[in-house]
C-alpha cells in the first residue's frame, strides 16, 4: 500500500487543503526547480483519472482539484514524475 512520501523528495513543501474534501481542494507545493509533474487521483477500487499532466515552473504552485463528481469516499492523489511515484497521499472526499 502507498503512504505519505516525504515532500523533500521533490518539492520544499507540500500541502493539500481542505481535507476532508467536498466539491474543491487546492495542491499547493514549492518546487526548487521545473519538473514535468503527473498528478492522479486513485479510488480505493482502482479507479484512476488523470488531473494534471505538464510542465510545473520553479517557485510556489497551485492546482485546483475538483471533487465536485466523485462519490464519497477515500482517494489517493499520487504525482508522479518519470512514471516514478514521488509522493503519495490519502484524501477523504465527504
Amino acid at each position: 500500500m502507498l503512504s505519505n512520501l516525504p515532500a523533500t523528495a521533490f518539492a520544499l513543501s507540500i500541502d493539500i487543503y481542505p481535507n476532508p474534501v467536498n466539491d474543491y481542494a487546492f495542491l499547493n507545493f514549492y518546487l526548487d526547480s521545473p519538473k514535468n509533474l503527473q498528478i492522479v487521483l486513485m479510488s480505493m477500487n482502482g479507479i484512476q483519472r488523470t488531473l494534471s499532466s505538464r510542465q510545473y515552473d520553479a517557485g510556489e504552485n497551485v492546482v485546483n482539484l475538483d471533487f465536485s463528481d466523485k462519490n464519497t469516499g477515500i482517494y489517493l492523489l499520487v504525482i508522479f514524475e518519470n512514471g516514478n511515484i514521488i509522493y503519495s497521499k490519502k484524501i477523504v472526499k465527504f
